[in-house]
């Protein structure tokens, strides 16, 4: 999987990073797929809020992105990420 370290707007919050470090630490390797998936639906609805709207624009670009790397396909009205 691709990612775009530094446009994904974790890193203008301080402390976000090693927060998600650590709570996917703490949900252990068994649940790291069903945390991800949580966080990532709670993330991509958030790309009109005012504080995490440039994070979830972001998030929702690079899932785009990865979906039409996987699959071949074009996510309708997606935009690039990278």
């Amino acid at each position: 999987m691709r990612t775009c370290s530094g446009k994904h707007g974790g890193d203008s919050v301080p402390g976000l990073l090693q927060a998600v470090i650590d709570y996917m630490n703490a949900a252990g390797i068994a649940n790291r797929g069903v945390v991800t998936l949580q966080l990532g639906q709670l993330l991509s609805n958030l790309y009109n809020d005012v504080t995490y709207g440039p994070a979830a624009s972001a998030w929702n670009a690079l899932v785009a992105d990865n979906y039409s790397e996987w699959t071949g396909a074009v996510v309708p009205g997606a935009k690039s990420s990278c």
